[in-house]
């Protein structure tokens, strides 16, 4: 979760909205793969401003 924090820190996104988008009500409910998804796309956003 340390490096997840990092990465939505690094491009301004919101944990409610990954919480939203992946229908969950936790961040501990992640399983393994929705995890590497979330990491995968917040790599490849820009960091914000």
């Amino acid at each position: 979760m340390r490096f997840l924090k990092k990465k939505l820190e690094r491009t301004g996104v919101q944990m409610d909205e990954v919480k939203e988008r992946y229908h969950i009500g936790q961040p501990e409910q992640m399983t393994e793969e929705i995890y590497k998804r979330v990491m995968t796309v917040l790599a490849k956003m820009r960091t914000a401003a």
